[in-house]
């Protein structure tokens, strides 16, 4: 389901004052909404139904490794936000690029061992993803 977009009104109207809006042809063209559901949309059209995991099933895997490894000192909200705000967020995919990333904006700083327990926990979860033939983009 698209996400509603208040911008759709004001970018309609900016284009009647570049003379767009009266080319019927130029506006078939011209698609405005928010990026995730033009992205999804685009997929459908081209390639077929994309498979997302749910934010839920994420988590309930985020859980279930982080349980299954012996080390468990960050906490499963801490895991999940930063599933979604590095991770997944910057596509990484190997545990180089993710010991290597800035994490500029979160809080909490992390050991070398953290960081890799973290990613043992991801890698788990990727693996997931890939068992079920699902994307890792969440539905926010």
């Amino acid at each position: 389901m698209p996400a509603p977009s208040c911008l759709s009104g004001i970018a309609r109207e900016d284009l009647l004052g570049y003379g767009v809006a009266d080319d019927s042809e130029v506006r078939k063209r011209i698609t405005i909404g928010v990026i995730d559901d033009i992205a999804l949309q685009r997929h459908q059209e081209h390639i077929g139904d994309a498979k997302i995991a749910e934010e839920e099933t994420i988590r309930e895997w985020i859980a279930e490794a982080r349980t299954s490894l012996a080390d468990v000192t960050l906490t499963l909200t801490f895991l999940c936000d930063e599933w979604a705000d590095v991770v997944d967020a910057w596509q990484i995919d190997d545990w180089p690029a993710y010991r290597d990333i800035k994490r500029l904006g979160r809080k909490t700083r992390l050991s070398e061992s953290q960081r890799q327990f973290a990613w043992k926990v991801f890698d788990l979860v990727r693996e997931n993803l890939a068992a079920t033939g699902t994307d890792q983009r969440q539905e926010k």
